[in-house]
This record gives C-alpha cells, sequence and structure tokens, in this order.
C-alpha cells in the first residue's frame, strides 16, 4: 500500500484503536529520511565490498529523454572476496552533454566515490555502446579494453540490420502501430 492510504480517515480511527500508542508516517516519510538512510547503507555495503578490489568493469550508457537531456547510467561489475560475481548501479545521473570528457569525468568522479584510491588503483575494462564519445570516454579513462555491450549489439542486430531492412516486416508493423 502506498503510505498515503495511512493517512486515510479509515487507516487512522484502526490504528488509533488498536495500536494507539504508534506514530504512523506520512507519505513523505520515505522522501525526507528514509531514503537517503537506505541509500547509505547500500553505498556502504557496495563500498566494503570494494575494499581491496583489482579489476572492475564499468558499464555505462548515455541517452537523451523527449525533452533532449542527456543522462548517463553507471554500473560496474566485479568479483567479490567470496568469488561472488556482482553487478550494481552507482549511479544514473543528468550530465551537461554526452561528450567523452564528461563521460570520463562522470565515471571517474562516481567510481572514485567507491572504490579506496579509486580508478588509478584498478584495472578498469569497460562496456559500452560503441558509440565514438564512449570509446573515447574509455581512452580518456585508460580502460584497458572494452567490449561492446551484448544487449545493444542484438538490437542493432535485430532492428537495424534486420527488422528495418525487410519491408515486409515494416510494412506489417506500421499497419500494427495504426491499429494502436
Amino acid at each position: 500500500m502506498p503510505f498515503d492510504f495511512l493517512e486515510s480517515a479509515g487507516a487512522q480511527f484502526f490504528f488509533h484503536k488498536n495500536f494507539p500508542q504508534l506514530q504512523l508516517p506520512c507519505r513523505k516519510t520515505m522522501s525526507s529520511q528514509g531514503l537517503d538512510d537506505i541509500y547509505e547503507m547500500v553505498r556502504l555495503k557496495v563500498v566494503a565490498d570494494l575494499c581491496g578490489i583489482k579489476v572492475l568493469c564499468a558499464m555505462f550508457d548515455g541517452w537523451s529523454d523527449s525533452h533532449g537531456f542527456p543522462y548517463i547510467g553507471l554500473r560496474i561489475g566485479y568479483i567479490t572476496s567470496k568469488w561472488e560475481y556482482q553487478v550494481v548501479t552507482l549511479s544514473c545521473k543528468m550530465l551537461q552533454d554526452h561528450s567523452a570528457v564528461n563521460i570520463s569525468k562522470h565515471v571517474h568522479k562516481e567510481i572514485d566515490g567507491f572504490v579506496d584510491g579509486g580508478v588509478k588503483s584498478i584495472r578498469l575494462f569497460t562496456t559500452h555502446d560503441a558509440a565514438v564519445n564512449m570509446v573515447k570516454a574509455s581512452q580518456l579513462l585508460q580502460s584497458e579494453g572494452f567490449v561492446h555491450c551484448l544487449a545493444h549489439a542484438l538490437h542493432l542486430l535485430l532492428v537495424t540490420d534486420g527488422l528495418n531492412k525487410c519491408a515486409d516486416i515494416q510494412a506489417l508493423l506500421d499497419r500494427c502501430s495504426n491499429i494502436v
């Protein structure tokens, strides 16, 4: 149930009658207090996992929303001290633009906030869509190598090189689009 359920008259009556000592949270509780606490707990776990890490794969993707605002998402993949593979999202933020310099600065800054000694203390590998600015960002980050994102490669194969080049499929998709 959403938190604003607790602000309804029925919920107020129920809790006041059955649990009079209980202080009910309001709908703003998570956004003003709890969310920061949860973020900090998760951040500290990731920092602990990354303690002593030697190899890291940074996976980043840039896109613009329908209003033209540029965003970048950053995930990292690593092996924990217990030999477990983990992937965590470090950030999803708006950038000034998707230049290679801005992307590399952003990735560097975000990783430095989680890894002891920062990017300079680890072997860094990157995964992205292989756009020119992403490749240049990997070079600026001194990545030891990058891997083309499999999901993006499949999308290009199926949509750009497949569906968009088949007139029959394109006509069918257009008809479906018109129906919807």
